[in-house]
Parts: structure tokens; C-alpha cells; sequence
């Protein structure tokens, strides 16, 4: 049994504690002054409450969120329960400051990615369920070598589902946990650059018929300049995935023989064969359109160097920044 198919026996096990139908409505920060630059402004979830009992219970537990498609996104634990990291949070209007009339659902680590894929595919719903050591306890019995070592662990329910977590952060893959950063030993030397706009170089888009951005402020009358750009190395760092070695990729620039410019090379269709160049103001339209909200991927590979693969769109980390710029497309 594969890593993948592990943490999904495991994820069937556990008890639905919630689920997140859509984003939208206005932006919110939490009602908290001295965290508040910490805690937003995030789009509002509309959800449903599965299991009122599980989710507000007091206990040590592993949850995960995964998406209708059936891909485990992240896990975590929590000493307290779910609620203590699945929580609901007094909120203001980010505009306004004026206090919200109920709630608002929040998770530190995982809102923004959640954002991230809505805005790629509007349709897309996310379910978190958690379990606790007592009811984890005789599922892991059953799978057996390796994760039936942790049982002498079980007394210790928060030792124990520390160890799951573990176990499944240190197997992460595009394919198991993308969403997780503690505990899968990234490589320093291949951090994505995730600056605010405010500290990132303005440009304009290139014209259609060239494929790299100039660094020269070229606004047309109306239109907002767009704060992404390809480095100077060739390379989107504002778009990362993970691959198979635990090291961060990222779209590069990439020529073909007879073809002046370079580009970033996608396939719509998944194909092979249907890879071409496209320049930055045609990639971010089909993000923005959602092209890639299927089979669609992009050439990556590591900021140092290395080889060059395709990669899922759908699947990919976006900046704060990106994402502001895909949602603007969108909205205009």
C-alpha cells in the first residue's frame, strides 16, 4: 500500500466534521488588534457543520482537509480538538472595520491555499475530518508495518497522533499533503519568494508577440499594471509546486528550435504533444479563465537548476500576490 493510499484508509476512518460548500462575500479580518496583520483580510466560507460533537470535543486528534477530487491536502493535530484549530473567529469588514454579525471559519495554515484552488475552480469543495488516539488506534492495528509501530505510543494519545502526522509529512508528496511545510524538509536553497506587492518590482506586461516582461513601466491609459514578472533567472516564483525529491519547482522560460522568444511551456490538454510557448499574459489569462482547472500543466523545475517536468496547475501554490492578480482578471 502506497503512502497515498494509507492516508486515505486513514482519512475514511475519520469522522466529517465540516464542510466547505464556497468563498465569497466581503474580505474580513479577525477582530483582533495585535493579530490582526496575521489574520487576513480572507475571503468568508460558506460551510456546514457535519458533526457538531467531534468537531468540538476536547481531546487529542489528527484531522486533514480534502477536496471533492479525493486528494488529501494537509494534516494537522491538535492537543485541545479540531475547534481549537478549525475555529471560528470574531471578524471585522476589512474595509469598513465594522464588526461582522457572526463568525467567520478560519485555519491559520490552510486558508490561503483553500482561496488559492477556489479561485482556480469555483466549483471545488473542501471536507476536514479528524479522529482522535482511541478511535486511530485500531486502524493503524490493522494496516500493519509500518504504522502499527506507533501502537506502543497509544497511552500517549498527543505522542500518538504526533506520529501519524509525522509519518505522513515525511512521505508528503503532490499527491499527499502539498499543503504541509513542518516536518518535509524543504530545501533552503529553493524557498519561493513570497513577498507582498509592495515590495515587488511594478511592471508591465509585454506585448503579445514577446514572451519575457520588461522592467520598464509601460502603462496603457486605464489599465493597471501588473505587479507579476519573471525574474531575471527566467524563472515564476510567485507559482511553486513540490516535486517527487521534496524540493520546490517553479515555471521557467524555455525556447524551441525556430522560435525567436521564449516562453513558459503548458499543455491544456495534459498531452505531450500539445506543450507550447506561451508569454506571462497568456499563462495568467488561462489561470485566470481556468484552463487548467482539469488537465492542464505547466513546465517546472528547481530555482537552482535540475531537470524540467509538468506539473498540475491546479495542484500548485500561489503567492498572496498571485492570487490578488488572478482575482482582479477575473472581477475586470
Amino acid at each position: 500500500m502506497t503512502p497515498e493510499e494509507t492516508a486515505r484508509h486513514i482519512y475514511q476512518a475519520a469522522v466529517p466534521i465540516l464542510k466547505i460548500m464556497s468563498l465569497g462575500g466581503r474580505r474580513w479580518l479577525r477582530n483582533d488588534k495585535e493579530k490582526r496583520n496575521r489574520t487576513g483580510p480572507w475571503l468568508q466560507a460558506t460551510y456546514e457543520v457535519l458533526d457538531p460533537f467531534a468537531w468540538g470535543a476536547k481531546s487529542p486528534c489528527i484531522y486533514f482537509i480534502a477536496g471533492d477530487d479525493g486528494l488529501i491536502r494537509y494534516t494537522g493535530i491538535s492537543r485541545n480538538g479540531a475547534k481549537h484549530r478549525w475555529r471560528e473567529s470574531p471578524a471585522i469588514d476589512a474595509e469598513t472595520l465594522m464588526l461582522l454579525p457572526k463568525k467567520e471559519l478560519h485555519h491559520s495554515q490552510c486558508w490561503q491555499h483553500i482561496e488559492q484552488e477556489y479561485l482556480r475552480n469555483p466549483s471545488i469543495k473542501f471536507e476536514v475530518r479528524c479522529i482522535t488516539a482511541p478511535l486511530l488506534l485500531p486502524v493503524l492495528e490493522q494496516l500493519g508495518p509500518p504504522l502499527s509501530g506507533f501502537v506502543p505510543l497509544a497511552e500517549d494519545h498527543e505522542g500518538f497522533v504526533a506520529a501519524l502526522e509525522r509519518w505522513l509529512c515525511n512521505n508528503q508528496s503532490l499527491d499527499l499533503v502539498p499543503w504541509n511545510k513542518s516536518m518535509t524538509k524543504p530545501r533552503s536553497d529553493a524557498k519561493p519568494q513570497q513577498t507582498s506587492s509592495a515590495l515587488l518590482p511594478v511592471v508591465s506586461l509585454s506585448p503579445p508577440s514577446q514572451f519575457v516582461s520588461s522592467n520598464v513601466r509601460q502603462e496603457t491609459k486605464g489599465e493597471a499594471l501588473n505587479p507579476i514578472q519573471i525574474n531575471s533567472d527566467g524563472f515564476l516564483t510567485e507559482l511553486w509546486a513540490v516535486n517527487n525529491e521534496k524540493i520546490q519547482v517553479f515555471p521557467h522560460l524555455k525556447s524551441k528550435r525556430n522560435v525567436a522568444d521564449k516562453g513558459l511551456e503548458i499543455t491544456l490538454t495534459g498531452k505531450k504533444e500539445d506543450y507550447h510557448l506561451v508569454n506571462l499574459e497568456q499563462f495568467l489569462t488561462h489561470i485566470a479563465k481556468g484552463h487548467f482547472e482539469e488537465v492542464g500543466r505547466v513546465r517546472m523545475k528547481p530555482n537552482g537548476g535540475g531537470q524540467s517536468n509538468g506539473f498540475a496547475v491546479r495542484k500548485s501554490m500561489m503567492s498572496q500576490t498571485l492570487l490578488a492578480e488572478i482575482e482582479r482578471r477575473r472581477k475586470r
